[in-house]
């Protein structure tokens, strides 16, 4: 049906075996009947702008999410389909803004999720022992008035009694429910019931309910029941200024807060009878004594009917321990008034202690035990050789690895610990683990050494030089500065002394030192020869030989002063020492190759009465190391200088027959 723009009031199609379905563009159509057929889905049903009425029961429909928007819808009818959830979401609740009823009865609804229903006064769903239900969501429902099954009984509560599987439940926002809320016998775990401001009575009891936090803003409600949850505490609960009677039966609550009467300032009946309150199990070894920790309005209750002959005194329960061999609990009970005056009632019970009976550990182990500096022991190691063992199969524990520091040298206190599989700790044993010191380190060094007079050496100069060691590397230490007169010839004995790093001393050691004058200087002596001429000078042993004035010779040029006549080593004044025996060292020259024919036969060319003297020293200062060769002076006798020009002149002659024979 697509397009019918003049067709008005219903569309009835009920009954039929319709699977596929398309009403689109029926703009005048209010009631819309196509219950009883074979329909999986609302999609087809489309710009149906006057519907009001929709029935779609006896049908196959899974969901109703994808249903289009049906701006004047205000009663839908989804019975029997195969429905799992009903969900008008926030996502959804444009479409449906004046919807006013919605019955969804004989589906397998698990979840019912409602929200933001402006004009929504009813839901009709299956309850009780028929339904599925797990989870349900109604908020933002400011005229639903009803929430059932649709019988006369509830027809104006939101009423989910004894529905089997319901655990989780939320009504938010539902602000004109005004009678009761009926949720119990269910399996609800979940609760939030907040702002409902007209409901008087709300019944939650016989679920698995353990705290009241989630009930809020009920200033309407006068009588709560929560009796056979799983609460144990109402500290948490919140005010309700109307709330005249309370029902917590057949809960864990131990403790009646001072702060029911101020949250509540009307209440005047308060049932919380038969509390089963069971304790965390104790491991015991010993008699149990167990503080009694049930308040009445800030009153420690009476423990009565003790069990295996505990007595009670100053708020404590005792149990021998010889009383309770062969059990797995005690327990005690109480019974009295509300203990505030203007609230009647009873608040009683029974506390279970479950125990466990064990035994106390023992460690044994030796006192202590001493181990070599540096060594390297596991724990394991340790337990092995102090021989430790513990009783009762426990697990036997130390701080040895975190205490012992094998580095340094001392005692150290490691503590056994052992517990047994009951968590029952034993008496902890405390052990001495000495860590050795070094053995004393071992001196070696020569044992004596000979300085000459004023000679200062340092002591790290000293220890070098008598090759002082110690085994370990402990540092040496010697009395040298204290005990040597450096300056004084004569034997000293210095002794050597070490220390290592635990304060274990070596044995010292005595070194003589012998302080003995210095030795006479050896001399030697250098003679420098210039074509026979010599000069003589003393110098001691290894010192550098200064170096005489450069001789000259005409026609000749000076090279330098050799170790022979002709060819040898050159002597080097700046790094040649003066040997142990005497030596000569000879001028050499080079011929000058531009010179004449002519001149003194190749003879030095000295001065008269020339000393060779050692370069840039003067006279006064050669004479007194020198013996000096000199040749002869103007102012001798006639027959020398007569000797002298003769021979001159017949080395002349040779020279000069030399020649002419060369050129013949």
């Amino acid at each position: 049906l697509e397009n019918l723009p003049s067709t008005s009031s219903s569309v009835q199609l009920d009954r039929c075996v319709i699977e596929e379905l398309v009403i689109n563009n029926l703009p005048k159509v209010s009631i819309v009947t196509i219950n009883n057929n074979k329909i999986t889905t609302l999609e087809g049903l489309e710009d149906l702008a006057a519907l009001t009425s929709l029935n779609a029961g006896n049908n196959e429909l899974t969901e109703i999410e994808s249903m289009h928007a049906f701006p004047k819808l205000q009663t839908l009818t989804l019975i029997s389909n195969k429905l799992t959830s009903i969900i008008l979401n926030q996502a959804t609740a444009n479409g449906t803004p004046n919807l006013t009823s919605i019955d969804s009865r004989s589906n397998d609804l698990t979840k019912i999720d409602i929200q933001d229903q402006p004009k929504l006064t009813k839901i009709i769903c299956d309850t009780g022992s028929s339904a599925e239900l797990t989870e349900l969501t109604l908020r933002n429902l400011p005229e639903l008035i009803a929430a059932s099954n649709g019988s006369n009984a509830v027809s104006d509560d939101i009423a989910f009694s004894a529905t089997p599987g319901l655990s989780k439940v939320t009504l938010e926002n539902l602000l004109a429910t005004n009678v009761t809320i009926q949720l119990d016998h269910c399996v609800i775990e979940e609760l939030v019931i907040n702002n409902v401001p007209q409901v008087a009575f709300i019944y939650i009891n016989n679920n698995k309910i353990t705290t009241l936090e989630g009930l809020g803003n009920l200033t309407a409600v006068t009588n709560l029941n929560a009796e056979n949850n799983e609460l144990t505490e109402l500290e948490n609960i919140p005010a309700f200024p109307k709330l005249k009677t309370l029902t917590v039966n057949n809960n864990h609550i131990s403790v009646l807060p001072t702060s029911l009467k101020t949250k509540n300032p009307v209440l005047t009946t308060l049932s919380a009878t038969n509390q089963t309150i069971t304790l965390k199990q104790k491991v015991i070894v010993s008699d149990l004594v167990l503080d009694n920790e049930v308040k009445n309005f800030g009153q420690t209750t009476t423990a009565k009917s003790i069990s295996n002959n505990g007595t009670y005194q100053n708020n404590q329960v005792t149990w021998l321990f010889e009383d309770v061999q062969g059990v797995n609990a005690v327990d005690y009970q109480f019974s009295e008034p509300i203990q505030e005056a203007t609230i009647q009632g009873t608040f009683s019970g029974k506390v279970t202690q479950p125990i466990k009976v064990s035994t106390v550990p023992v460690i044994t182990a030796d006192t202590e035990m001493t181990y070599p500096k540096n060594a390297t022991i596991s724990e394991a190691a340790f337990f092995k050789d102090i021989s430790a063992s513990v009783t009762d199969d426990a697990i036997l524990t130390s701080d040895f690895e975190s205490v012992v520091d094998f580095v340094k040298a001392g005692t150290y206190e490691v503590t056994l610990n052992a517990m047994n599989e009951d968590g029952v700790e034993a008496v902890s044993v405390t052990v001495l683990v000495h860590i050795a010191k070094s053995p004393a380190p071992v001196i070696t060094a020569d044992k004596e050494i000979t300085y000459t007079q004023s000679t200062e050496v340092s002591t790290t100069e000293f220890l070098v030089a008598i090759h002082a060691t110690t085994n370990d590397g402990s540092p040496i230490e010697s009395d040298l500065d204290t005990t040597v007169n450096w300056s004084k010839v004569g034997d000293y004995t210095v002794t050597l002394s070490a220390t290592n790093e635990d304060g274990v001393e070596a044995i010292p050691v005595k070194v003589a030192v012998h302080i003995v004058e210095p030795p006479a200087p050896t001399i030697s002596n250098v003679i420098f020869d210039v074509d026979g001429v010599q000069t003589t000078e003393s110098h001691e042993v290894g010192e550098l030989v200064s170096e005489p004035l450069t001789p000259t010779k005409e026609g000749y040029t000076f090279i330098g002063w050799y170790d022979e006549k002709t060819g040898g080593n050159k002597w080097d004044f700046t790094t040649d020492k003066m040997p142990g025996y005497n030596i000569t060292l000879y001028a050499q020259f080079s011929k000058d190759t531009n010179k004449g024919e002519d001149g003194d036969g190749g003879k030095a060319s000295v001065a008269s009465s020339m000393e060779v003297t050692p370069s840039g020293q003067s006279q006064s200062e050669n004479s007194k190391n020198s013996s000096n060769i000199k040749l002869p002076a103007t102012g001798d006798d006639n027959a020398t200088v007569l000797l002298v020009g003769l021979g001159l002149l017949m080395l002349g002659l040779f020279i000069r027959l030399t020649q002419k024979k060369h050129t013949k």
